[in-house]
C-alpha cells in the first residue's frame, strides 16, 4: 500500500503487490494495478480497505455484520450525530437497495440490539446503546487504519487525499 514518490517503477511495483495481496490483480489474472483505470482503482481499494477493516472489526471480537448493516448503522449514527433520523424507505432509495433487503438489515440489527425503532415515531430508526458504543468502538478501529495508511504514505498524502476525495467531482 505504500506510495511514497519512489521513482515510477518501484511505486508501480509496490501498488502491484499490494493488490496481489487481495487476490485480484497480478499472476495474470487482470493485469497490473498501473493498467486500471482510475475509477477502477478507487473502487479496488475501497474493496481492499472494507475487507481489511472487516477483517480487524472481527479480530477484535466484535460481532459481525453485512457490509449493507454496515451502511445502514453508519446512516443511522451519522443522522445521530447531526440531531436528525432515519427513516428505512429514504435510506433504501439513496442506497438503490430494495426496502425489504434493508427492512430485513434493520431485523437482525435490532436483535443484536444495535438499533431501535423510535418510540415517538416508528418510521424512526435510532442507535441503542450497545449501538451508539458499537459506533464508536467502529470509528475508533477506522482511525487507527487512518493512521496506519499515514504511516505508510505520510501523513501529508492522506491529508490531500482526503481533500481530493471530500471535493465535488461530478
Amino acid at each position: 500500500m505504500k506510495v511514497k514518490n519512489q521513482g515510477a517503477n518501484s511505486d508501480s511495483a509496490m501498488k502491484d503487490n499490494a493488490l496481489q495481496k487481495s487476490g485480484e490483480y497480478g499472476a495474470g489474472k487482470l493485469g497490473a494495478v498501473s493498467d486500471l483505470a482510475f475509477i477502477d482503482l478507487v473502487s479496488e481499494k475501497h474493496i481492499q480497505l472494507r475487507s481489511y477493516l472487516r477483517k480487524q472489526w472481527t479480530l477484535q471480537g466484535e460481532q459481525p455484520i453485512s457490509d449493507t448493516e454496515f451502511l445502514l448503522l453508519a446512516r443511522i449514527n451519522y443522522a445521530r450525530l447531526n440531531g436528525g433520523y432515519v427513516v428505512l424507505a429514504d435510506v433504501a432509495r439513496d442506497a438503490r437497495l430494495s426496502r425489504q433487503a434493508l427492512f430485513k438489515c434493520a431485523r437482525k440489527l435490532q436483535e443484536y440490539g444495535l438499533i431501535k425503532q423510535d418510540d415517538s415515531e416508528r418510521r424512526h430508526y435510532v442507535l441503542s446503546e450497545q449501538g451508539i458504543a458499537y459506533c464508536v468502538r467502529n470509528e475508533e478501529l477506522k482511525k487507527r487504519i487512518e493512521d496506519e495508511i499515514a504511516t505508510r504514505l505520510g501523513a501529508d498524502v492522506v491529508r490531500e487525499l482526503k481533500a481530493l476525495l471530500a471535493q465535488e467531482w461530478l
